[in-house]
């Protein structure tokens, strides 16, 4: 299985979850193959690339499929025509992290200094297009603040810097980032859900309004069939070529 993001990633642990329990099923080991970069279109190509012959397979985000195809004009391959839904294998909650060296113990404190420091305040994420690219554009967007996009070459090298203190602010799948929260090693200063979560009950949930904006980004686990899986990728396609396009978020 080609995951088109790094080991430790939230996706990455999803695939070898249930590529254990399919090389169980199956008698034959599953080897994972991560090929981060590009915002997951190195690993997809490989993945395009790869002969029918049913041994090569993409444990792919939303990202790759949805997002990137509405921000790139040069991808050789097209998500609808050249693979073969299976199925979906879960979501994932988001939610804002912040340097334990920044001043920002809420989402309350980072939009009032980025409202003081319109454009002056950075956050990371998985690269151009990706998930953590959106979901904090849109949060500024929702919110009424300017940030300055920082795009790493995934998802986990932009939360341990975060973690690191190299850069002040993320919005992550909480896959992610649990156990730096649980270590202490970031604060997880609001999340996406409507109500609050039970393995963090002292993050507080984000405005009603900034939710409503972003509620289509959240991860729960489920799963679905493959002609279900290819009218989620259809429908959430066009669904972020108009988001895309009314945030004005162009390929960097």
């Amino acid at each position: 299985m080609i995951v088109p993001l790094a080991a430790a990633s939230a996706v990455d642990v999803a695939a070898r979850i249930v590529t254990q329990k399919m090389a169980d099923n199956m008698g034959q080991q599953i080897v994972i193959l991560n090929q981060p970069g590009a915002s997951g279109l190195i690993g997809a190509e490989q993945v395009a690339k790869a002969e029918p012959d049913g041994y090569t397979i993409g444990g792919f985000n939303d990202s790759v499929m949805t997002m990137v195809p509405n921000l790139q004009s040069n991808i050789r391959w097209d998500i609808l025509r050249d693979f073969e839904p299976v199925s979906l294998v879960a979501t994932v909650e988001w939610g804002l992290i912040a340097s334990n060296n920044s001043s920002y113990k809420t989402a309350a404190d980072l939009i009032a200094a980025a409202k003081a420091a319109p454009g002056k305040i950075d956050y990371g994420s998985g690269g151009p297009g990706s998930p953590q690219h959106l979901a904090m554009a849109m949060f500024a967007s929702a919110a009424g603040i300017s940030l300055t996009h920082v795009p790493y070459k995934g998802a986990t090298q932009a939360a341990t810097d975060v973690a690191a203190g190299q850069i002040p602010v993320g919005f992550q799948g909480l896959g992610t980032v649990a156990a730096l929260v649980r270590g202490g090693q970031l604060r997880l200063i609001g999340v996406t859900t409507e109500k609050r979560l039970s393995q963090f009950p002292d993050v507080p949930t984000a405005d009603p309004e900034v939710r409503r904006k972003l509620e289509d980004l959240g991860f729960v686990v489920r799963g679905s069939s493959a002609p279900e899986l290819g009218a989620l990728t259809r429908e959430q396609l066009a669904k972020y070529a108009r988001v895309i396009k009314e945030m004005g978020i162009a390929n960097e």
